[in-house]
């Protein structure tokens, strides 16, 4: 049964017959506990009145036979309606209500009588003298403190059997119609509960095809577990959508990035082959062909360093403990020439040393990067600073610059890939180096915040400062 319904009903019955089973099994057991303890009290006093009986005809340490004895037996056995005989202390037969005679065999086996002298006997068989079962209540008859015979009281075992078949009969019944009525509710249920589900199986399939606009529609009378995997599948829906679009748009801007270095290498190449460009300036245009090539290099290298975080982002980060003053002071140097020819006034202020955990690569292509895109949107000759200060065990790094002011409402999306707050000036970024600072440094469980101010903007990280020890 791989159907819901098939399920369902099977684990109800499952449970329901189980259930039966137990409350059947522990109700039999407790009533025929109950009766038996009942039967048990009947005919022990019974036993006591016959021992009494007994013990005045007693000789020898025997008791013997004697009519009175006889009808005294007689009479007990109507009124009780049971089965009794009496037996010496060999386990001979001496009185039963019909006579010895209409027993099966006249003599009580061995075993009986020894527990019948060592105590009560209470016990279910055919007592070695009846033809059929019997549950039988032994009283051992004394005198003078010496065993002289025994009492036995007897009632057929049919009424346990007719009580327990009655029963079973009666659970049967009850289970049969508990079944019908539960295979009834498993069907309409089960029938409500898988709708959505199908609508779920078809938005599914529609996803498949590529087909992200497809949503699942539920009710209030839905079930609440239903209505909430429902409601995950439209978001996830919308997620994808949203990132095919952006897959989409991510295509379109590698193209549209990596066609304009090469149409500039390109054309500048074949006009310097075809003579197009005169000699004295092939120099110029070749520096040209240089930067583009360099700016195909950068986005080839930021778009290899994604993929490889997006194969890594499951692993964990290897952290270590580094300097990240003397990473700020690397940085520096590295972008010494590009802060040289924009005559920037840089202004440092770290708090050494500033020992943090992280990925000390990975860290220092984010300084890189922040730096980098500070430098580039630089206005010539402004003020260029760089801070490293400690709070409350973290080390916060920013970078601040004067240039073209960033939009408030572009503040959170200049993260994004390919983003440009100027989309005409696309020379001027790849859109790749913020990004990659975000996805660094929440692999690290980090962020980066934009300040913007006018015209000054400021970019700002944090990472935990080693414990001092």
């Amino acid at each position: 049964m791989k159907t819901i319904f098939g399920r369902t009903f099977a684990a109800t019955a499952a449970l329901l017959i189980a259930s039966f089973v137990l409350l059947g099994s522990s109700v039999a057991m407790l009533s025929f506990r109950y009766n038996r303890e009942e039967r048990e009290q009947s005919l022990t006093a019974s036993a006591e009145y016959l021992v009494d009986a007994a013990e005045e005809y007693t000789w020898n340490g025997n008791v013997y036979r004697n009519p009175y004895l006889s009808s005294a037996v007689s009479l007990s056995a109507k009124i009780s309606g049971s089965q009794i005989v009496i037996t010496d202390s060999t386990g001979l037969l001496i009185a039963s209500p019909e006579g010895v005679e209409s027993v099966f065999r006249l003599y009580v086996p061995e075993n009986v009588m020894d527990r019948v002298q060592r105590g009560e006997y209470v016990g279910t068989g055919n007592l070695g003298v009846y033809s059929g079962e019997f549950f039988t209540v032994g009283l051992p008859v004394r005198s003078n403190g010496e065993f002289c015979g025994a009492v036995f009281v007897s009632v057929t075992s049919t009424a346990f059997q007719k009580m327990i078949g009655q029963f079973i009969k009666l659970f049967v019944m009850m289970a049969v119609l508990v079944l019908a009525v539960s295979s009834l509710w498993a069907y309409f249920y089960t029938r409500r509960l898988t709708e959505p589900l199908k609508r779920m199986a078809d938005a599914s399939r529609a996803f498949g095809r590529g087909d992200f606009g497809e949503r699942v529609a539920t009710d209030e009378d839905t079930a609440l577990e239903i209505r909430d995997l429902a409601a995950s599948l439209n978001r996830m829906a919308e997620s994808l959508d949203k990132s095919e679009t952006r897959r989409r748009e991510f295509i379109a801007n590698v193209s549209h990035e990596l066609k304009t270095p090469m149409t500039s290498i390109s054309g500048y190449v074949d006009g310097i082959l075809d003579g197009v460009i005169p000699p004295e300036k092939e120099k110029k245009y070749l520096t040209t062909v240089s930067a583009e090539t360099k700016r195909l290099s950068r986005l080839v290298t930021q778009m290899l360093e994604l993929s490889r975080m997006e194969a890594e982002e499951d692993e964990p980060i290897k952290k270590t403990a580094f300097d990240l003053c003397e990473v700020a002071r690397q940085v520096l140097i590295a972008e010494e020439r590009k802060i040289t020819d924009k005559n920037l006034e840089v202004s440092v202020e770290l708090d050494e040393p500033a020992e943090v955990l992280g990925d000390s690569d990975s860290i220092y292509r984010v300084v890189f990067n922040l730096v980098e895109n500070a430098v580039k949107y630089s206005d010539e000759g402004t003020p260029l600073e760089i801070k490293i200060t400690k709070q409350g065990g973290r080390a916060l790094f920013e970078v601040s610059d004067i240039g073209r002011p960033i939009p408030p409402e572009e503040k959170e999306l200049i993260f994004e890939r390919f983003h440009k707050t100027d989309r005409s000036r696309a020379s001027e970024g790849l859109g790749l180096g913020l990004y990659l600072v975000k996805r660094i440094l929440a692999r690290h469980g980090e962020d980066v915040v934009c300040v913007p101010d006018g015209k000054r903007t400021t970019m700002r990280f944090g990472l935990t400062l080693v414990p001092k020890r």
